[in-house]
């Protein structure tokens, strides 16, 4: 009778154990889903497929390549926060560098914020500006002040793409993270990108 007990106690506390398990594997699935789609800085962090560079080719070469004037002068920034040894940054900045012959009017601009404070401290002031939460989840993308997107996968290329195009074409196109430099004394280290 009691190594039943014990055998029923055992049984009982495995099957908690699994669907707990279960519930964790789905509600990190559905937070990854979440911050796929989601445009707005969060505390979520995004997983990362591996990037071929053929499937990243292809969406290179869609319909979405902007029409501009090659006399304009205007400069469109895409800010990239990274964290070294960050694969899914690495992958991220492969794919910009593809893209940045694209568009003769872009400019990549990176920035290390695990390992460097100052830049973390730019990234804090940003997010008060865009009235947003930050955390130290890389990579985040900001182009302007409208398009915010963190994490990379393959399916990100339009939307960056997308959200390049639009800022070009934005005519209220405000580069929010070069006001914050010109308006804060922070020590920042800028990698360019392109």
């Amino acid at each position: 009778m009691k190594k039943e007990k014990i055998i029923l106690f055992l049984g009982i506390l495995f099957t908690l154990l699994a669907i707990f398990g279960a519930f964790g594997i789905f509600y990190l699935i559905y937070q990854n889903t979440k911050d796929t789609n989601n445009f707005t800085l969060d505390e979520n962090s995004t997983t990362n497929k591996d990037t071929s560079s053929n499937e990243l080719e292809e969406e290179i070469k869609d319909e979405n390549t902007p029409s501009y004037n090659e006399n304009e002068e205007k400069i469109v920034t895409l800010y990239l926060f990274r964290g070294d040894g960050c694969h899914i940054c690495e992958n991220a900045i492969a794919f910009l560098k593809t893209i940045s012959d694209d568009y003769s009017y872009l400019e990549i601009k990176a920035y290390e914020i695990w390992n460097n404070e100052e830049n973390f401290a730019l990234l804090e002031e940003v997010s008060k500006r865009l009235e947003t939460k930050v955390s130290r989840n890389v990579p985040l993308m900001i182009i302007g002040s409208d398009y915010i997107k963190r994490g990379f996968t393959d399916g990100m290329a339009k939307i960056i793409k997308e959200g390049i195009k639009q800022a070009y074409e934005n005519e209220q196109y405000e580069d929010i993270i070069k006001e914050v430099l010109s308006s804060n004394d922070l020590n920042v280290s800028e990698e360019i990108i392109y």
